[in-house]
């Protein structure tokens, strides 16, 4: 796997986990990225391989202008 696309599964994983403070859905802790099962991190690269592909599809002052929560 190209490793930039790994980084950029965790960096989504972990801005994810990090919007609602650690929490889950039920309020538990949250795994680290590398407590996930394989078959999550899975997910989450093609994920990220998602908004890699349709990227170019929005204008780049979307990306630019783009305001964590």
């Amino acid at each position: 796997m190209n490793p930039n696309r790994k980084r950029l599964s965790r960096v989504a994983y972990e801005a994810y986990a990090k919007s609602p403070g650690g929490k889950t859905f039920d309020f538990r802790d949250m795994p680290k990225w590398n407590q996930l099962p394989q078959h999550v991190r899975d997910a989450w690269d093609a994920a990220a391989l998602a908004v890699i592909k349709h990227a170019d599809d929005y204008p780049e002052s979307i990306l630019v202008t783009w305001e964590e929560p």
